[in-house]
């Protein structure tokens, strides 16, 4: 038996005379795009292409399967730095497109007489998972990949993290030195003989009012309401964007109490996270699978390959900022948010060891989509992961959704209020339904988003009437993204990019929004816009709208889009107005109103 990766399909063509794929022995599966591809070449060397219609893999088994692999592992890493990784966090990695991929080859061995097989996908890491896997089963590997490309992008991922690492290094001393300066007095002068209770959140460049006071994106007026019922409360920040810019407006606003995270960082703690991160190595001992597939080499390759993503020295100073903010302060209680990504672990560890009485609610603050695996834990994290002592949702739905994809029964867990989306709780949903040709495509803060607007752009960059309105995230601008895009949209005529600002001045402006993984989509439904999903992969999918059919459609690379706009368009008012209504009761029920009793659950400590 035998196993060949190949890079695309223009290397299936290059190495046809060297394999002779031509001879009618191969069989092939393609993991690659399908957007304007031709796949004549598959019949021209008489390829037997297996599709993805041939293998069935069960979407919520793989899911739970992931969920309770990732669980073990903590197991196998004792290392209190694995709960800072992004693999124990199961945030929005690599590893699980991987597996999947890994699945189907397995499958497809164990289920078709084949001798010869060709894997199409650009993925080094595959090509690495596949090469893994064939030597645990005795299975000829060959890779179009060189000795010395192997070499080179070994050697290039050691380039990126040490180079990462330095200038992360460089940038958290600076922000180290920039915060005390800032702050140093306003520190001194804040009384500590009396407990206080910590919002720990973030502030962006528009995180402020025209008066220059902070406004809380992640927690609302709860501030406010804190100050209101006598609590004597501090907001701890951590800055993203452009950081002196940031830390300006925060040291000005002198009504509200807000320290930057950084200001409890020492240069020591820098230095010493620094060193240990250099020398840091996740190898497990032990033989891993998942669903009978030893990955034991590939997981150990994974996690010193990735090392750069897997894991940063600004989550892992959490540790040592917590336990310096634990020596200066008596905290009565935490309020933090909620996503199980990374640095919380290792800030909710410094203050499990420092001050255990201490109260921490972790607060769900925004959606909870199908596959966000870092919700969903398993009886084994439940037990080892450090985690708050009580987690509020921003409504029964989310509630629902994490217990239920769960593999262990979350014991502190309860439905709260959507403190983000109190604006929503306006009645803006009798708003007159516009039918122009212009759309709103939602962008949200992760690199791979590019994939959506190259859909768009080569959808609807020429020969229609659609203009489009791209609106990145706050902290992914389109200048991030512009070298990932395959037309140059500054020279369209019908595109343009969002000033931001208020959501609700670019819903003003669209009659559709298109999303892929962006809240966005549920703001714009409360709105009364209908909305698109472009899903860019079958099983593993970050929709916030999962669960709702009505006032929504889904596409992915190989629908047309400007039909499925069209039809919506012209879709008849009372249709459209049904649909609208349908789907405003699930965000109705989604993001729950902030009634006292629901704001009373933070301070009822």
């Amino acid at each position: 038996m035998q196993i060949i990766h190949i890079n695309n399909l223009n290397d299936l063509k290059n190495n046809n005379k060297r394999y002779k794929f031509d001879s009618g022995d191969y069989h092939c599966i393609y993991f690659g795009s399908t957007n304007n591809i031709s796949f004549d070449i598959f019949n021209k060397l008489k390829l037997k292409v297996i599709t993805f219609d041939e293998i069935y893999i069960d979407k919520e088994k793989f899911k739970s399967d992931y969920v309770e692999f990732i669980g073990n592992l903590s197991s196998h890493f004792p290392n209190k730095l694995w709960w800072a990784t992004q693999t124990a966090a199961k945030f929005r990695n690599r590893l699980p497109f991987l597996l999947y991929k890994l699945e189907i080859i397995s499958d497809i061995l164990n289920n078709y007489p084949i001798e010869k097989l060709i894997v199409i996908d650009k993925s080094y890491l595959f090509d690495r998972a596949l090469n893994f896997f064939s030597k645990n089963n005795s299975i000829q590997f060959t890779s179009t990949l060189t000795q010395a490309s192997v070499i080179y992008y070994n050697f290039k991922s050691f380039l990126l993290f040490f180079c990462a690492i330095n200038y992360s290094f460089l940038k958290i001393y600076y922000k180290i030195r920039l915060a005390k300066y800032l702050f140093k007095n306003k520190l001194k002068q804040l009384h500590t003989d009396q407990p206080i209770n910590v919002i720990k959140t973030f502030a962006y460049e528009n995180s402020f009012d025209e008066k220059g006071l902070f406004i809380d994106k992640f927690f609302s007026d709860l501030p406010i309401y804190f100050k209101k019922n006598g609590y004597n409360n501090i907001s701890l920040v951590i800055c993203l964007g452009h950081y002196n810019n940031i830390l300006q407006k925060i040291a000005k606003d002198e009504k509200n109490t807000i320290l930057p995270f950084e200001l409890f960082i020492k240069t020591k703690d820098l230095i010493k996270e620094f060193l240990g991160l250099i020398i840091l190595k996740f190898k497990a001992t032990k033989n891993i699978f998942f669903n009978d597939i030893d990955i034991t080499d590939f997981l150990n390759f994974y996690l010193k390959y990735n090392k750069r993503t897997e894991i940063s020295l600004d989550h892992v100073l959490h540790y040592r900022g917590m336990k310096n903010i634990i020596g200066r302060f008596e905290i009565k209680s935490i309020i933090m948010p909620y996503e199980n990504i990374p640095w919380e672990p290792m800030f909710l560890l410094a203050l499990k060891e420092q001050s255990p009485i201490t109260t921490v609610i972790g607060y769900q603050h925004s959606n909870v989509s199908e596959f966000e695996t870092n919700y969903f834990l398993s009886e084994n994290e439940l037990n080892k992961r450090p985690m708050p002592d009580r987690v509020y949702t921003v409504g029964p739905i989310t509630k629902r959704i994490i217990e239920s994809y769960s593999l262990g029964k979350y014991p502190y867990i309860k439905s709260s209020c959507a403190l983000r989306y109190k604006y929503l709780e306006n009645k803006i949903l009798d708003r007159p339904r516009t039918k122009n040709k212009r759309i709103l495509v939602a962008l949200e803060g992760l690199p791979d988003v590019y994939h959506l607007v190259n859909y768009i752009l080569n959808e609807l960059s020429e020969d229609n009437q659609y203009e489009i309105i791209i609106r990145p995230h706050p902290i992914l601008p389109m200048t991030k993204l512009k070298k990932y895009i395959k037309i140059n949209y500054s020279k369209l005529e019908n595109v343009f990019i969002s000033e931001g600002g208020s959501i609700n001045l670019d819903f003003e402006k669209v009659s559709v929004v298109i999303y892929r993984e962006s809240t966005v989509a549920l703001e714009a439904i409360a709105f009364g816009l209908p909305v698109i999903c472009f899903q860019s992969h079958p099983m593993i999918s970050f929709d916030p709208l999962f669960e709702l059919s009505d006032f929504k459609w889904t596409v992915d690379e190989a629908v047309k889009l400007e039909p499925l706009l069209n039809q919506i368009i012209e879709m008849d008012d009372d249709n459209f107005n049904d649909v609208k209504q349908k789907a405003n009761l699930y965000i109705e029920d989604y993001f729950q109103k902030c009634t006292d009793d629901k704001m009373s659950m933070f301070t009822n400590i």
